[in-house]
């Protein structure tokens, strides 16, 4: 079985998102499924990346809200 797995926010770290999306991709591959991860970009570029990598959208006016 082959998953894929879309979050924009998986490399956030404090995150509950992270930690969730992280911990169901560890059991998932420990009962053999093959996971892939489609995400936005890991902004440490020594840490793990997405396995496609999404760009970053923007909101012009509203960024420093977000």
């Amino acid at each position: 079985m082959r998953v894929l797995l879309v979050s924009n926010n998986v490399y956030m770290r404090g995150n509950g998102v992270c930690t969730a999306v992280v911990s169901l991709v560890r059991r998932l591959q420990a009962q053999g499924i093959e996971v892939r991860v489609m995400a936005c970009e890991n902004p440490d570029p020594q840490g793990q990346q997405p396995d496609y990598p999404l760009k970053h959208f923007r909101f012009p006016f509203f960024e420093p809200l977000i």
